[in-house]
């Protein structure tokens, strides 16, 4: 479940940042430095699916706290009953995909163009890389 949200995130995450332009200017049809970004993304993936996974017992904590505070013992049973039922279970299985709608996948790629500077170790590390490929191209 939390693979599949993340994996559909992530996705748009790497289509937007190519999207951007200058990434995808930078890279061109260089296979050694199309190589470096996707083992860069490789590496953001597998940190964030890990940390998703190693949080799961927080969130599900939190998750239960939230609902008991907006949500009564009637309403959490009904709450049982609708994801029981074949609609709630539809939701439930659709929720999961929600991360890849389009409009989703809009939003995700202008969150990652505003929040690129939290990951500037990786980013640092990918530019070095970049830059001795580069450095060591042929005119």
């Amino acid at each position: 479940m939390i693979d599949t949200m993340m994996r559909g995130a992530l996705a748009n995450i790497q289509q937007g940042m190519f999207q951007d332009g200058g990434l995808a200017t930078m890279v061109g049809d260089d296979p050694r430095l199309r190589k470096v970004f996707e083992d860069f993304m490789a590496e953001q993936q597998k940190r964030s699916l890990e940390t998703m996974r190693a949080g799961l017992p927080g969130m599900t904590a939190a998750m239960a706290n939230a609902y008991a505070r907006r949500f009564d013992l009637t309403q959490l049973r009904d709450l049982k009953t609708f994801f029981q039922t074949p609609t709630g279970q539809a939701y439930a299985q659709a929720s999961m995909t929600i991360m890849s709608d389009p409009d989703v996948a809009a939003w995700q790629r202008d969150l990652m163009k505003r929040s690129m500077s939290n990951i500037q170790k990786d980013v640092a590390e990918f530019s070095r890389q970049v830059a001795a490929i580069v450095r060591n191209k042929k005119p």
